[in-house]
């Protein structure tokens, strides 16, 4: 059999049976509308629906960070111009896998996983599997809260969880290592930006522990609930 990695995307409408039920000719054209947003959000980022069940959405991308940056996309898209009804409010459930292959079908335990995490998800919530965060911590743009190990049903082992709390690079402090906090847009107080450590010039082993040092710090901080830790990637542009 086939088999590729992928990062697998989750989501369905919260409710949705109940809105079927209220008003159903309506709730249908919704829908469509909001399939039809979906499948432009999925486009942008290079990714490929390959398999929708009713008001759910199953969707593979190569890269894991394009597949968070659609997950947001998706949510605020369906936020806005949903005329005089409530808007539809989506739960998603993000994994990264080695999946098996079928024709254009992926199946398999990774499957499986996203859906279970989608299933278990508040209203609203992008969360995502340790295994992905693994992947996208180190260069992601955005920030997330640790919802420790849950367990799944039909999944023999716990699976570390993290909710998706929001961008992190808009309302940024800076802080070097050996200075005291610098405001730069202070509308969110508790954003941080931790700038490299510099090494000795001259010494490699020096400069192999500096940035790990910076790693670190960025990494730990980001373990505290009401800070925002913008990642290294991002950060570079403010040591420029």
């Amino acid at each position: 059999m086939n088999r590729r990695m992928a990062a697998i995307l989750v989501a369905d409408i919260v409710g949705y049976s109940a809105l079927m039920e209220a008003d159903e000719e309506g709730t249908a054209r919704r829908l469509a509308d909001c399939r039809n947003r979906i499948a432009a959000e999925i486009a942008k980022y290079n990714g490929r629906l390959f398999k929708a069940m009713g008001d759910a959405v199953l969707v593979e991308f190569a890269s894991p960070i394009n597949e968070l940056r659609c997950a947001v996309d998706i949510r605020s898209a369906l936020l806005t111009n949903q005329g005089d009804k409530p808007p539809f409010r989506l739960r998603f459930g993000l994994h990264v896998a080695d999946v098996l292959v079928e024709n254009d079908d992926l199946i398999g335990d990774g499957i499986n996983l996203a859906a279970r995490i989608q299933q278990a998800a508040e209203a609203d919530a992008i969360d995502i599997s340790g295994a992905l965060f693994e992947q996208i911590r180190r260069n992601s743009p955005f920030a997330f809260d640790d919802r420790g190990d849950q367990a799944f049903r039909n999944i023999s082992e716990p699976v570390r969880i993290y909710r998706l709390r929001g961008e992190i690079n808009r309302h940024v402090y800076q802080i070097a290592p050996t200075q005291e906090p610098r405001p730069v847009q202070a509308k969110r107080p508790y954003s941080l930006a931790v700038m490299p450590v510099e090494a000795a010039a001259g010494s490699e082993d020096k400069r192999y522990l500096a940035d790990g040092i910076t790693e670190e710090l960025i990494f730990e901080l980001g373990r505290f609930n009401k800070l925002f830790v913008v990642s290294r990637t991002a950060t570079r542009a403010l040591a420029v």
